[in-house]
């Protein structure tokens, strides 16, 4: 009988950790449509490095973001990089995604974007400020970041070889990031790992008394 109701205990104790997959915008200043300013980006080719910010208002694990990128001439990719903030400029690396990357060339028809997945659980916490980087994948590369057309105005990062600077505010391009809103609060991650202990502790003391 014991063995019973501990086989029910514990999906019910991991429920927190099952949550649901659906995906949840947190953040986008996207048209209907992903629209952007399709003629209108703000150009890299080496340097600038160009970053914008965004902060969750809840805990998330990421399952994608989504650029405005064009393609102006030389080596068609791009470097991205998820970073977190440091002083209220991009600070440490937390992701990067630099395969070679090939975007629609300068003039094609609104409003494609460019997806990058992570390939490892990245979580974001809520109220934290991180950025998007963006820069050129190789020397020669010249690509730029279509603004966005939702009167997204603010401050936007650059930096021209001896770091980052803020600048603006300015028209900001065009993005938006996905993630997965199931992820458990750290105090029911907490509270889990309490009950899954005393309940190991709890068998483990009624299979001593057995087995006197």
């Amino acid at each position: 009988m014991s063995f019973t109701r501990t086989r029910w205990i514990l999906p019910a104790l991991m429920l927190p950790f099952l949550g649901t997959a659906a995906a949840t915008t947190i953040y986008s200043n996207f048209g209907p449509g992903n629209d952007y300013l399709g003629n209108v980006s703000r150009s890299f080719g080496g340097f600038p490095m160009v970053g914008q910010a965004f902060t969750p208002s809840g805990n998330y694990q990421l399952t994608q973001i989504d650029l405005a990128l064009v393609y102006f001439g030389g080596t068609n990719s791009v470097n991205v990089g998820l970073n977190a903030d440091t002083g209220g400029l991009p600070g440490a690396v937390i992701a990067t995604w630099s395969d070679p990357i090939n975007l629609q060339a300068i003039g094609t028809t609104c409003c494609i974007v460019q997806t990058f997945t992570p390939s490892s659980t990245i979580l974001l916490s809520s109220g934290t400020q991180y950025w998007i980087v963006v820069a050129a994948g190789a020397s020669d590369t010249f690509a730029g970041w279509n603004l966005n057309n939702t009167a997204d105005d603010g401050s936007v990062a650059l930096n021209f070889g001896s770091g980052f600077s803020l600048d603006g505010p300015l028209r900001r391009s065009a993005f938006d990031v996905l993630g997965d809103s199931s992820v458990p609060e750290p105090t029911t991650l907490a509270l889990t790992a309490l009950g899954l202990a005393l309940l190991v502790s709890r068998r483990a003391s009624k299979s001593r008394h057995s087995n006197r």
